[in-house]
């Protein structure tokens, strides 16, 4: 299924949010968000970085932040080191889980590094890259547009057919088919009466015996 950059997004904000260890989450220019003060620590944050196409696969490569204060001294650095590459792993494991198979898959090789005094807070913590393997992001007959601007579409014909196969039509991706009105024909002692209506409208035909 045809997922967005938002809907990944929203559901990396909706894992954070979850995280009982996670208190703020944010996405694109860290350097801003941190100027401005606005962080309640622990943090994790997403950076987008430069992807791929290849064939129908669109790779999404990230950067997950994770990081939290060190005091003046240092003294929990290698606390602060420690717990931040554990919730790291935590998300990267539920990103793996079986429930976002239909979104994406995660590149098995998953790399990490950590940092220390980033920021004008006094920062530790880890940066975890990873892929996001999304299929089926190139759809031809599921673009939002109508016919093909530049040739005709990719997308293979419909046919259209009744249960006896009297009635076989192909119809181009795209295109609308409008149906052939049905003729009825009665014949009473030798008379024919002919009427014509519209093919699978519910319709009342009152038969008068004289």
């Amino acid at each position: 299924m045809k997922r967005t950059l938002n809907q990944i997004n929203e559901l990396l904000e909706g894992i954070a949010t979850a995280h009982q260890q996670i208190n703020s989450y944010g996405i694109g220019d860290l350097y801003d968000l941190v100027a401005n003060g606005a962080v309640t620590y622990p943090l994790m944050f997403t950076v987008i970085n430069p992807g791929q196409i290849q064939g129908k696969q669109m790779s999404l490569n990230l950067s997950l932040l994770f990081m939290d204060l060190v005091h003046k001294d240092q003294r929990n650095e290698l606390e602060v080191l420690s717990d931040q590459l554990q919730i790291g792993t935590d998300v990267v494991a539920q990103l793996r889980a079986p429930l976002y198979e239909d979104w994406f898959l995660v590149n098995d090789s998953v790399s990490f590094e950590d940092f220390t005094e980033r920021f004008n807070d006094e920062v530790a913590g880890y940066k975890i890259d990873i892929t996001l393997n999304l299929s089926e992001q190139f759809n031809l007959c599921a673009l939002p547009i109508v016919g093909s601007p530049a040739g005709p579409s990719g997308c293979s014909p419909s046919l259209v057919q009744n249960t006896d196969l009297s009635y076989l039509v192909y119809v181009a991706s795209g295109s609308t088919l409008t149906l052939p009105d049905t003729t009825i024909n009665f014949n009473v002692g030798g008379n024919i009466t002919t009427t014509t209506i519209p093919t699978l409208k519910n319709t009342v035909i009152n038969v008068v015996w004289q």
